[in-house]
């Protein structure tokens, strides 16, 4: 495992580039297949919460009706004025009766630029959202599932001014995620030499094996401390071998595409690797530790890492989750740490972030349940020396599960399930339990010819004064037309006063409230919504059309002139 974890640290940036070549029709690809090329979606959410919250006042108004949604992402154009980057999206939101009467009609859309908001019930207000909130909505929407796990790139992967590079962290997952079998069958063969030469490299930096003592059993841990610089020696000479290597090549072109294999398996490439080794921003040891039994079996595995400057974003990240939780203070959490500690030992894992101001320990123990992993873990903020911060501590429970299916009317379903507990540990009872779950099911008609594809999301939260409950379907419609919708003067929220922001969302909600009921004084209980949450049967379905040139919309299903008032000067 040692010299297995060794040797992908020292040549994956060989694979880092590559984004694997994606050849299985999934249910959520075919959806976002279906949804380009001018088809849109259409479906509702409803909303439902209770308690004694403060916020919940804000979900009121949309907790008494259903929200439609049509959304449509296509090539708009290249109107002036208007948004016209290959990745547009547009979602309209509005509620109706049930004589279809349609009402507080909202618009958001955009592109990876940003996102502008625009509604009936904020008349001539025209909003626009920065490109570095919308960044993870904009994922969301697109289904950039590696996009959102790998936001703020810790590998520090993502070029200026690009959004991030998910294919290499793609590349990565799926370097560590080969099978036993595949790895001794056919990796180890070929990385075997590497791993004598690593063997011999490794023994020059050794110290002295110590005797230690596991649960009544005498074991032995050898240890390598090595500086930063000898191995970034190493992974060049690595590299510039396996760049090469025949044998290495053949398994690697499998996972890339041919532009990629040109550009990134390509030998005179050896020196774009040597100086982006060189640009790792690393001093100091790095620390190899093999904890042995013995009978001569690895018990523990452990690499201590010198930290380079943490990314701001991911900073922030860490300091809004620890507020959220455990109600810190606003030093940042990160600040100042030092070294990264990684250790296995079975099951268990073991992350720690130590520094001058605080240590901090994320330590879990996984196992596997029925189509998934079950993970318990503990996560632990300690002050160092005397400092004034005071220790925090939580337990949590995580359950992640997948599956692919068929249920009794033959329908197909890929379906994702996640639950997560977070409750206090160590007595420390300054935060109430938290509890979240939600599933995430895709389903199409396999028995009929371009059947389209359908999402069903619900989402429950148990939070320490609230209960909040969302469920959304989202079905794929024929073409839709996408409207012409103005970016032009809009107010930057990000450059809002408080006082401007209070009064916009106290006007938003008061007119939400104000259209929900005076629809015929509540919407009807025997409204149908616009997506069905059980999949189409085949006799009733409209062909998707999944063609690049969108067939003309059809009359039932074209999205009406936008309602939306125009814009102040």
């Amino acid at each position: 495992m040692m010299k297995r974890l060794l040797c992908l640290l020292l040549c994956l940036m060989l694979a880092l580039p590559a984004a694997l070549a994606e050849t299985a029709d999934t249910l959520p690809k075919l959806f976002a297949r279906q949804l380009s090329g001018g088809n849109g979606t259409r479906g509702y959410i409803r909303v439902s919460a209770s308690g004694v919250a403060d916020w919940l006042n804000l979900l009121l108004p949309f907790t008494a009706t259903e929200i439609q949604v049509r959304a449509i992402g296509q090539k708009q154009g290249t109107a002036t004025g208007f948004v016209t980057d290959d990745d547009d999206w547009q979602v309209k939101l509005y509620v109706k009766n049930s004589e279809g009467q349609e009402a507080g009609t909202t618009w958001l859309y955009g592109n990876p630029g940003g996102m502008y908001v625009q509604s009936e019930l904020l008349p001539d207000t025209l909003l626009e959202i920065p490109v570095t909130d919308v960044n993870l909505l904009y994922q969301l929407f697109r289904g950039e599932i590696s996009d959102l796990l790998f936001a703020f790139d810790p590998l520090s992967l993502k070029a200026p001014g690009e959004n991030g590079n998910a294919s290499a962290y793609q590349a990565v997952a799926n370097v560590l995620g080969i099978p036993e079998d595949t790895w001794t069958a056919e990796w180890l063969p070929v990385l075997e030499k590497y791993f004598t030469h690593l063997d011999l490299w490794l023994s020059g930096y050794g110290e002295p094996s110590i005797v230690a003592e596991r649960d009544g059993a005498l074991s032995m841990i050898a240890s390598f401390s090595i500086p930063v610089e000898a191995l970034k020696a190493e992974a060049k000479y690595l590299i510039g071998q396996m760049l090469y290597d025949n044998e290495l090549q053949n398994l690697l072109i499998p996972l890339v595409t041919m532009e990629q294999r040109i550009t990134y398996l390509n030998p005179q490439m050896v020196y774009f690797y040597e100086a982006c080794i060189d640009a790792i921003q690393l001093s100091g040891n790095v620390v190899l530790s093999r904890e042995m039994s013995a009978l001569g079996e690895v018990v523990a595995t452990t690499v201590e890492l010198p930290l380079p400057p943490l990314p701001d974003e991911m900073q922030q990240t860490a300091l809004q989750a620890a507020k959220l939780l455990f109600q810190l203070s606003d030093e940042e959490l990160l600040e100042g740490m030092e070294r990264l500690v990684v250790k296995q030992a079975g099951q268990e894992r073991t992350i720690i972030l130590s520094g001058s101001q605080r240590t901090v320990v994320l330590s879990t123990t996984a196992a596997e349940v029925e189509n998934g992993e079950a993970i318990n873990g503990t996560f632990l903020v300690a002050p160092a020396g005397d400092s004034q911060q005071r220790r925090v501590s939580a337990a949590f429970t995580c359950t992640n599960t997948h599956r692919v299916w068929q249920d009794e009317k033959y329908i197909n379903h890929d379906t994702n399930e996640f639950s997560l507990a977070i409750h206090p540990a160590e007595e420390d009872a300054s935060f109430q339990p938290i509890e979240l779950s939600w599933t995430l099911d895709y389903r199409n008609n396999p028995n009929q010819q371009d059947s389209p594809a359908q999402v069903n999301l619900n989402v429950v939260a148990v939070l320490p004064d609230a209960e909040l409950a969302v469920e959304a379907v989202l079905r794929i419609t024929t073409q839709m037309t996408m409207e012409n919708l103005p970016t032009d003067g809009a107010e930057n929220i990000a450059e809002l006063t408080d006082e401007r922001k209070a009064d916009l969302l106290s006007r938003f909600l008061l007119q939400m409230a104000e259209t929900v009921s005076s629809l015929n004084g509540s919407i009807a209980e025997e409204s149908t919504p616009e997506a069905s949450t059980e999949a189409p049967e085949a006799a009733t379905e409209t062909p998707v059309a999944t063609t690049e040139t969108p067939a003309a919309p059809t009359e039932e299903v074209a999205v009406e002139p936008t309602t939306v008032p125009p814009v102040a000067e």
